[in-house]
């Protein structure tokens, strides 16, 4: 998963699971705030001690706690009227190699329709096939 500090709020949040990633499957999802790896909280944590927490060899776990906001946007601060409800998950994550794409996309609702987001950040051998297959993932 690719993880950054939201700069509004200073967590820990997923940018985005990896496609096929163990935190894909395990449903985690975009605005997602972690909260711990292996019972150690992730106050002060950055995004570079984060990974190297998740990171490890092929087959063993990882304990991680995630906070999900629900009812606002991630990366959007929530409305002080309406603050957000959390609920708390945590996960066993198996560790195995994962193939980074060069291709993010996201879908974002909106209040009556959904906005599709793709990033192409470099280009290679398999760009077009993967922003083929980004846009069919937003338009499903």
């Amino acid at each position: 998963m690719l993880i950054a500090t939201d700069l509004s709020s200073g967590k820990l949040v997923v940018i985005a699971p990896i496609k096929g990633s163990p935190a894909e499957r395990a449903g985690i999802l975009t605005g997602d705030e972690v909260v711990s790896v292996d019972g150690m909280s992730t106050d002060g944590w950055d995004g570079e001690r984060v990974a190297k927490s998740l990171r490890g060899i092929g087959g063993t776990s990882v304990r991680v706690k995630f906070a999900r906001r629900t009812e606002q946007i991630p990366g959007v601060p929530g409305h002080p009227e309406k603050p957000p409800m959390v609920s708390f998950r945590e996960i066993n994550l198996k560790r195995e190699k994962v193939v980074l794409s060069s291709v993010l996309s996201m879908v974002v609702p909106e209040k009556e329709h959904k906005i599709g987001y793709i990033k192409l950040s470099s280009f290679t051998n398999n760009s077009a096939s993967d922003v083929k297959d980004a846009i069919n993932d937003c338009e499903s």
